[in-house]
């Protein structure tokens, strides 16, 4: 599976490509969302964990845009946030996100999100 993180907390980003590339997914860092349409487009992701404070566009906006575009709107992108309020939570899931998980996280909430979005392999006859 090929994960896109868009965090920029260098530890809760170096965090997150250790678990994510010891389970054997492809991962691509970002610290902004500047380029994100352009990098979706180059690294097909499917997957997108994002924070919601980041610098120049915040995740709600960004979650809008991918959302918003034809051609990446099918990509699950669940938000990693240390605002823990119903009111933000909400705030997010009604931008477009698929998932909230809320900082400091656990190992096991990453691998189980990504369980949830991940295709089956498929199996050869």
């Amino acid at each position: 599976m090929t994960i896109m993180i868009v965090e920029d907390n260098e530890n809760i980003k170096r965090t997150l490509k250790i678990l994510l590339t010891s389970k054997g997914h492809t991962v691509y860092e970002h610290e902004t969302g500047a380029n994100i349409l352009n990098d979706i487009e180059e690294e097909q992701p499917d997957l997108i964990f994002m924070d919601i404070l980041l610098p120049k566009i915040d995740g709600i906006t960004l979650c809008k845009i991918v959302k918003g575009n034809y051609s990446t709107s099918k990509i699950p992108l669940i938000f990693i946030s240390a605002k823990s309020s119903e009111k933000d939570i909400k705030r997010a899931m009604d931008s477009g996100g698929d998932g909230y998980i809320v900082k400091p996280f656990g190992a096991q909430e990453i691998l189980e999100m990504i369980n949830k979005y991940e295709k089956p392999m498929e199996v050869k006859k």
